[in-house]
This record gives C-alpha cells, sequence and structure tokens, in this order.
C-alpha cells in the first residue's frame, strides 16, 4: 500500500441514492482537500464476498508518506460532509458543480475477493508453526 494514500471505507443505507451520495461526499471532500495538497482521488463501489460498501481513496501528490496531522485533516474534511443531511449535501453538491474548476470523480464497480493467504496475520502464524 503506498504512504501517501489516506483510505476511507463507509457505507450509506439510501438505496438506489447510494452511489450518488457516495460521489458527493467524496468529490466535495476531495475539492476541500485540493485548495491545500495536490490530491488525485477514487471513489470504489466495493463488492467483498456478500459485504458490499464504498472506499474512497486520496493520493497527495509530491510527498512520499502522509504524516498524521494530514492524514487526520482529510479524514475530517471527509466526516464533515458525511455528516450532513441528505437535503444540504445535495444543495451544496449541486452548487459546487456549477463551478468550472470543480473536478468531478465518477464512481467506479469493483469486486475484490477475499485472500487470506497474504494477510499479515496468517503470514506471522505460518512462520511461527514453522519455527
Amino acid at each position: 500500500m503506498a504512504k501517501n494514500v489516506v483510505k476511507i471505507s463507509f457505507r450509506i443505507n439510501h438505496g438506489d441514492q447510494d452511489n450518488v451520495i457516495a460521489e458527493a461526499i467524496s468529490n466535495l471532500a476531495g475539492n476541500e482537500i485540493m485548495k491545500k495538497l495536490e490530491t488525485q482521488w477514487k471513489i470504489s463501489h466495493v463488492t467483498l464476498g456478500e459485504h458490499v460498501f464504498f472506499r474512497t481513496e486520496y493520493a497527495v501528490e509530491g510527498i512520499k508518506k502522509i504524516s498524521r496531522e494530514v492524514e487526520t485533516d482529510i479524514r475530517s474534511i471527509f466526516d464533515s460532509y458525511a455528516r450532513l443531511n441528505l437535503e444540504e449535501l445535495t444543495q451544496k453538491y449541486g452548487k459546487a458543480k456549477e463551478s468550472k474548476s470543480f473536478r468531478v470523480v465518477k464512481v467506479e464497480e469493483v469486486k475484490e475477493e477475499y485472500n487470506l493467504w497474504q494477510d499479515k496475520l496468517f503470514g506471522f502464524m505460518g512462520r511461527q508453526g514453522n519455527t
């Protein structure tokens, strides 16, 4: 995993509006973060076995490792938009998209599979049994 990436996983329970809400929260936060740091992001709708969730990854350009303060700031910005009610979020997102400089990233569908053999815990357990 790259050390210049902050991954935020979350669930939304608004039925057919889930992708729109995830896009709004992630893009509002991404554009605000971009005012402070050169940032790229992607939004994924992840299916992992029977689990379904969203994951937004914010990659900060030009640095090799994100400091704890920067990571906390990114998460705080994201949380501030995630706490808005649906009406507030929709209004803010609609208004923000009117700006030519506002960047919109679309949600992409991702299907993942469990791979427990590459999990660090299982690797550690395997080494312990072989000593």
